[in-house]
């Protein structure tokens, strides 16, 4: 997430409720392939009444060939 401040969710270290960062690089080791994997992270008290910008997905390994490939079923934000 792009807050309109410009900072970003991984600013704070965000990390999802499984203790993960929510850095692109520190997920890809906790998903499995070929199947739907939940993640779910709170925003926390750092991002409190922020704006979202916009919502970017990336994937910080370009030269990988790695199986893992991105597809957003549902995003709820609460």
């Amino acid at each position: 997430m792009i807050f309109t401040d410009g900072s970003t969710l991984r600013d704070p270290g965000a990390t999802d409720l499984n203790g993960n960062r929510i850095h692109p690089a520190s997920q890809c080791g906790h998903l499995t392939l070929d199947t739907w994997n939940h993640v779910t992270v709170n925003l926390g008290t750092n991002n409190a009444n922020k704006q979202i910008s916009r919502i970017l997905v990336g994937y910080d390994h370009p030269n990988s060939t790695g199986g893992h490939r991105g597809h957003i079923d549902d995003l709820t934000i609460s």
